[in-house]
C-alpha cells in the first residue's frame, strides 16, 4: 500500500492555472462546463476550484469518513461480542483486527508522506554520506563478536539478603558460620519467614506452599492445584545487574558459588546438577507490539540455586523418586536437545497482598497464573551446573508490557518469583516449585551498572 501510494503521488498531474480558464465565464460554482468553437472544453472558475482542491483536503475527507465507519464498526463488534454466539464473536475479533490494520495503514502513509517531503539536497544522510561523514573508517570487519562484562562480582554482591529476625535460630547460624556456608543456606530455606520484616530491597527464599501448581488425577478434566510442596533446590544468592546488553552467560558478570557440601557434591544421577542457575533477562522499556528484539538494555537477575538434601536423597533411589523429581531428571537429561520437552519450563510471580496495591487489573488477573517459558529459553550445561537464560525480550506483547509495566512498581510490594517443570500425564503429577525467591520491596532505580565493552573481530 506505501509503495502503490508512492506511485500516485508521482502520477498525479498539475494543478489547473487561472490562465487556462476562459477569460469570458464569470466565476460561479454552479455553472456546468461549455466548449469552444474547435471542440476544446472551457472550464469556469467554479470547476478550477474543485479541480485544485489539494491532496491534503481530498485525504482529510477520506480520513473523517474512515474514522466514521471505524467507530460505527467498533460499536456493532462490541454489540455482537456481547450478545452473539461463539461465530459471531470469533468474527467480530477479525472485524476488529481489520481496524486496527487500517489504522496502522495510515499512520504508515502519514509517515510515507512525511518523509517524501523531506529535502533531498545537503542536508540529507546519503549526501552527507557521499560527503565523507557518517562513513565507516574503521579497517577490518565491523561485525561485532561479543560484548564482555568488564567486570566479575561475587555472586550474592548486588543484592543484599534480608536480615534474619533478631534472636531466631536462623540468626544465630548465620552469625556461627556466614551467610554463605551450607550451615546457613539449609537454615535459610527451613525458615521463610524468619527474616526481618522492616527489610528494603531485599531477597530471601520464598514458601513454596505460596504456589499453587498443579495436582491429579486427570488434571485436564479436574483442573485441580494445591498448594507445593517443599522446593527441589535451595537458594543461595540473588543478583541483579543493569547493562546495555543481556548477560549472556551468569559468569561473564559474576563468580558463581563454589560452596563445599553444597556445590561440588555428586547428586547420584548422571544428568541432575548440585546447582542450577536461573539467567532472567528484563527490558527496560516496552518495543511494542511488533518489535521483534532479543538483545537490549535489560536488567538481568541471576539466581544460584543449590539442590535440596530431599531432593539429593531421592536421586539416589530414582526409580522409587516422586514424581517431581523424575520428571525434573529427564528434563535435565533431554531438555539440551529436545526443543519441547525443554518448553515445559514454567515461570510464575505473586505479588503479595496484591488487593494493597495500586496494580492495574488486567496485571492483577494474572497474578500467580504461569508462564511457560518456550522459544525464549536456552539451556546451557557447564560442568557443576546447569544455566537456564530466560529472555523477557522474546515474550508476548501482553506479557512483556505486564512485566515492563511493573518493574517500576517493584518497591511498593513483596514479590514471590518461582519455577517449576510443567507436568501433563498423571505418572509427573503432582507439580513440585523447582526454586525460587522472594524479593522484599526491591528498587530498580538501585540497580548498579556495567559498562559493556564491545571487541571487534
Amino acid at each position: 500500500l506505501i509503495q502503490k501510494s508512492k506511485w500516485l503521488k508521482k502520477q498525479k498531474s498539475p494543478p489547473i492555472t487561472k490562465s487556462q480558464l476562459s477569460p469570458a465565464r464569470t466565476p460561479n460554482r454552479s455553472t456546468d462546463r461549455s466548449s469552444s468553437a474547435d471542440g476544446s472544453v472551457i472550464f469556469s472558475e467554479g470547476d478550477s476550484d474543485r479541480l485544485n482542491s489539494t491532496p491534503e483536503e481530498k485525504s482529510r475527507n477520506l480520513i473523517d469518513l474512515e474514522v466514521l465507519a471505524s467507530i460505527v464498526a467498533l460499536n456493532v463488534a462490541a454489540y455482537c461480542m456481547r450478545y452473539g454466539n461463539v461465530h459471531v464473536y470469533w468474527i467480530s475479533i477479525i472485524a476488529l483486527n481489520l481496524i486496527v490494520v487500517n489504522l496502522l495503514r495510515r499512520e504508515a502513509s502519514k509517515y510515507d508522506a512525511a518523509v517524501s517531503s523531506l529535502p533531498s539536497q545537503a542536508n540529507t544522510f546519503s549526501n552527507l554520506k557521499s560527503r565523507g561523514k557518517y562513513q565507516n573508517k574503521t579497517k577490518g570487519p565491523v561485525r561485532i563478536k561479543y560484548q564482555a562484562f568488564q567486570q566479575v562480582r561475587p555472586a550474592g554482591t548486588t543484592l543484599q539478603r534480608a536480615n534474619p529476625k533478631a534472636n531466631s535460630s536462623v540468626a544465630d547460624i548465620e552469625k556461627e558460620h556466614g551467610p554463605m556456608s551450607t550451615q546457613s543456606i539449609r537454615a535459610y530455606c527451613i525458615s521463610p519467614y524468619d527474616y526481618d520484616l522492616s527489610s528494603e530491597n531485599a531477597y530471601w527464599n520464598v514458601d513454596a506452599r505460596n504456589f499453587n501448581l498443579r495436582v491429579g488425577p486427570n488434571y485436564k478434566k479436574n483442573r485441580l492445584k494445591e498448594p507445593s510442596s517443599p522446593a527441589l533446590y535451595d537458594l543461595i544468592s540473588v543478583d541483579f545487574i543493569r547493562a546495555d546488553t543481556t548477560l549472556k552467560k551468569a559468569s561473564d558478570a559474576f563468580t558463581v558459588p563454589n560452596i563445599p557440601g553444597i556445590t561440588d557434591i555428586d547428586t547420584g544421577h548422571p544428568h541432575v546438577p548440585p546447582m542450577f542457575v536461573i539467567n532472567a533477562w528484563i527490558p527496560l522499556e516496552d518495543h511494542g507490539v511488533f518489535g521483534k528484539v532479543t538483545d537490549a538494555p535489560s536488567i538481568n537477575c541471576v539466581m544460584c540455586l543449590a539442590i535440596a538434601e530431599h531432593t539429593l536423597k531421592a536421586l539416589k533411589d530414582i526409580d522409587n523418586a516422586p514424581p517431581a523429581v523424575k520428571l525434573f531428571a529427564e528434563w535435565c537429561r533431554i531438555a539440551e536437545t529436545d526443543d519441547e520437552f525443554r518448553a515445559r519450563f514454567k515461570a510464575l510471580g505473586i505479588v503479595c497482598d496484591i488487593e494493597k496495591t495500586n496494580i492495574p487489573s488486567f496485571i492483577a488477573s494474572y497474578n500467580g497464573k504461569p508462564a511457560l517459558v518456550t522459544k525464549s529459553g536456552t539451556f546451557i550445561r557447564h560442568e557443576h551446573y546447569i544455566e537456564f537464560c530466560v529472555n523477557v525480550h522474546m515474550w508476548g506483547f501482553l506479557a512483556r508490557k505486564g512485566l515492563v509495566t511493573l518493574t517500576p512498581k517493584f518497591a511498593e510490594f513483596v514479590l514471590d518469583i518461582g519455577f517449576t517443570i510443567e507436568a501433563k500425564r498423571d505418572h509427573e503429577l503432582p507439580e513440585v516449585l523447582l526454586g525460587g525467591m522472594r524479593l522484599i520491596h526491591f528498587d530498580p532505580e538501585k540497580v548498579i551498572g556495567d559498562k559493556i565493552e564491545s571487541v571487534r573481530e
